[in-house]
């Protein structure tokens, strides 16, 4: 348990350091933003108490508000993604109701699930920062773009953490 909440505030202070120091600098044709730090919510336990769950989220956004100067956008697309993640879980990972819940992670949901959940989680919390800051469906082509852009360069850091942190337990000959 101890073990897991070092991991857990480690993880959160790396996600929030990561995007404050080198994810808000790189924008991609002034079009696509990483927004690596939702990291943390995908991978957070699904046996945790939801408020505290929520809480986690809001104070993960808030603390990517602070550094980014964004007023609070983060902090609810943040809130609003915590509350999406049961239901894109139940949609992604087939389960039996005796099973146990498995780890969000690559190792416990295996390429497949873990590449679907990840993917639907990436895409809600685009849509719903661009949404967000766009404030307006005045320029929807642009806005579409920049889901789109965002949500894919997001997705494909996220894999690239999930496989280096991914241990495969079999040995390698």
């Amino acid at each position: 348990m101890t073990r897991d909440v070092l991991k857990y505030t480690l993880m959160f202070v790396l996600m929030v350091l990561l995007q404050a120091v080198i994810f808000n600098h790189v924008a991609i044709f002034n079009v696509a933003c990483a927004f690596v730090f939702i990291y943390f919510i995908i991978r957070m336990p699904m046996s945790l108490n939801p408020i505290v769950a929520l809480t986690l989220s809001f104070f993960l956004g808030l603390s990517v508000d602070i550094f980014s100067d964004t007023a609070g956008m983060n902090s609810l697309a943040c809130t609003l993604l915590c509350a999406c993640r049961w239901p894109a879980f139940a949609l992604c990972v087939q389960r039996d109701d005796e099973q146990e819940l498995p780890d969000p992670s690559l190792r416990g949901l295996g390429w497949g699930a873990f590449f679907k959940y990840a993917l639907a989680l990436t895409v809600t919390y685009s849509a719903l920062i661009c949404v967000i800051q766009a404030f307006s469906f005045a320029d929807y082509k642009l806005l579409l773009v920049r889901i789109g852009a965002s949500a894919l360069l997001t997705f494909l850091i996220i894999l690239g953490f999930a496989s280096i942190t991914h241990t495969d337990s079999a040995k390698r000959l």
